[in-house]
């Protein structure tokens, strides 16, 4: 399997976690995608969208970093980050989304502050951006107080924990003042989830 990644996209994060926690992580051939240049746009031809990550497996393009996911777990024999039990199966689901939107909400920060001309960076948008992570932020501490050691993770988990470490990557929101629940989480989570030191995103 080859993977098209950049190594501070929280997306690309959520896949290469869930490798490492699926036995994957060493039948990845990794690619990284310099979107500065020439060769890294061409790289990105096969995805009609140019995101990351992209993945090749059995000739085939799998994009999105969901359906990467999904495709994991399959490919793990099923129910393993996400769920069987289809009550289950849909608050994992619906929580996964929750934390997704405030990751498209912390890219567009970075897109805002990053693309644009300082005089141009418009701060109400910016700010309306970081009011949507704040009340997912308290939806989520409201109802994820812990990490069970012993469980497999969710791919809620999984994507709650790259969204934490990118919002301290790009010191983008102080969640920890925003859901102080979270922090007990994140400290076991890190702890014991296989890849996750190792897939820190990185400059």
């Amino acid at each position: 399997m080859k993977l098209f990644y950049t190594p501070a996209s929280p997306y690309v994060r959520k896949v290469m976690m869930s490798a490492h926690i699926l036995g994957f992580a060493n039948d990845l051939e990794l690619e990284t995608v310099d979107w500065s240049s020439a060769d890294g746009i061409a790289k990105l031809a096969l995805n009609p969208l140019a995101k990351v990550p992209a993945l090749i497996a059995d000739g085939k393009l799998i994009a999105d970093s969901r359906v990467i996911m999904e495709y994991f777990d399959l490919r793990a024999g099923g129910g393993k980050i996400i769920p069987n039990d289809p009550e289950t199966r849909i608050d994992v689901l619906s929580q996964a989304a929750l934390i997704e939107g405030m990751i498209d909400a912390s890219i567009l920060i970075v897109y805002e502050t990053r693309l644009r001309p300082e005089n141009m960076v418009m701060d109400s948008i910016m700010q309306r951006y970081r009011d949507k992570i704040i009340r997912g932020l308290a939806m989520v501490g409201a109802s994820t107080s812990s990490y069970d050691n012993g469980a497999m993770p969710t791919i809620a988990d999984i994507s709650l924990a790259a969204l934490l470490d990118y919002l301290d990557f790009r010191d983008i929101v102080s969640w920890r003042d925003h859901a102080p629940h979270l922090v007990d989480w994140m400290a076991s989570f890190a702890a014991v989830v296989p890849g996750h030191q190792d897939t820190m995103p990185k400059a």
